[in-house]
């Protein structure tokens, strides 16, 4: 086992003790049962919108399937599942990723290809639309003249953290530095047994580029729907400390949650950002509403909202041979790729 597997998972509890620590339990206790099974069930339902708008997004990178109700209906299982396996794994939150183009051949002939590069250009189209919710909230967060400059400076470092990874990212696909890259590893004596690897790279660039160049309805529609996507998590906050009795308006919320994922983000190392999205909330609470307590007992129900989608996503997983131990040591291999695929349908 890894060091990274126990030490990441292991700092995210610890994080996470120290801000439950900060509160009464009493007054948790009471104020997470002051939010009710009403407003749980609503954000339950907020979520469903938000996770409709993420697989939207997927769909749109995918240019290779049909954009039907059913294709949308296979990539909500196949993302649920797979974003399950993305927050209970010590993988830097890319051990779903494999789950979910191992469902798309699997189930529906998808080459990994295919489905790998859909992959990641959502995965950039959602860190682009984060990039602009976050903007905004720091913009919001900086017209508020009764914040320190601590609490300034810390937004900014993550708008800084999340927008320049965003950015080397979209540009490694852009000018293909990672074909560069192979290209001139594969000149060396090292890297001549890597040729076949290169050649993958070399094809996951030039899908990148076709996509940026040839379906940029398609982008702007993925970027779209996740930026709703976002706003939508913004509600859910916002309900939750409606419910809790702090009246916050929605452009407060808007910064919370724009501090909140650009950390999570950025803690991507640690399995569902255990303990940094709970110091999130919990801080940014503290500086623009005064009420430390409410933000423990919102992340709190959060992570019960997310722990109750983890637990039936795995449970839909195992109907669907995806498992823990069907995906023990699970390897997309060529080999594989070259077996016969089963029709997809419309």
């Amino acid at each position: 086992m890894r060091f990274s597997h126990v030490f990441f998972p292991v700092l995210g509890l610890s994080l996470a003790a120290v801000v439950v620590h900060q509160a009464d339990v009493a007054t948790l206790l009471s104020q997470i049962a002051a939010v009710g099974w009403s407003t749980f069930a609503a954000i339950n339902a907020l979520f469903l919108l938000y996770f409709a708008a993420d697989v939207l997004n997927w769909q749109a990178a995918l240019t290779m399937l049909p954009r039907t109700p059913r294709w949308f209906c296979r990539l909500w299982v196949i993302r649920m599942i797979g974003d399950a396996y993305n927050n209970v794994t010590p993988t830097a939150s890319l051990g779903g990723e494999a789950v979910k183009v191992w469902l798309l051949k699997r189930h529906h002939g998808v080459a990994y290809r295919d489905s790998g590069a859909g992959i990641v250009i959502a995965r950039t189209c959602t860190m682009f639309a984060l990039v602009a919710f976050a903007v905004i909230g720091s913009a919001l967060l900086w017209r508020r003249p009764d914040i320190d400059q601590h609490a300034r400076l810390l937004a900014l470092i993550s708008l800084v953290v999340v927008s320049g990874g965003t950015t080397a990212v979209f540009l490694a696909q852009y000018f293909k530095l990672s074909t560069r890259g192979a290209q001139r590893l594969g000149a060396t004596r090292w890297g001549r047994p890597l040729v076949r690897a290169i050649g993958v790279i070399e094809d996951l660039d030039r899908r990148f580029m076709n996509y940026y160049a040839h379906h940029r309805a398609a982008l702007v529609f993925s970027i779209a729907t996740a930026f709703t996507a976002w706003v939508l998590g913004a509600c859910e906050a916002w309900l939750v400390l409606r419910a809790l009795g702090i009246a916050a308006r929605f452009a407060d919320v808007w910064i919370i949650e724009g501090f909140v994922q650009s950390v999570r983000a950025a803690s991507f190392f640690i399995p569902a950002a255990l303990g940094a999205q709970e110091a999130a909330i919990f801080l940014l609470i503290q500086w623009l509403l005064g009420a430390g307590a409410a933000g423990i007992a919102t992340a709190i129900v959060r992570r019960a909202r997310e722990l109750l989608w983890i637990t039936l996503s795995l449970l839909v997983g195992t109907a669907y041979a995806a498992g823990p131990r069907h995906l023990a040591g699970l390897q997309l291999t060529e080999q594989e790729e070259a077996a016969p695929a089963p029709p997809r349908g419309d």
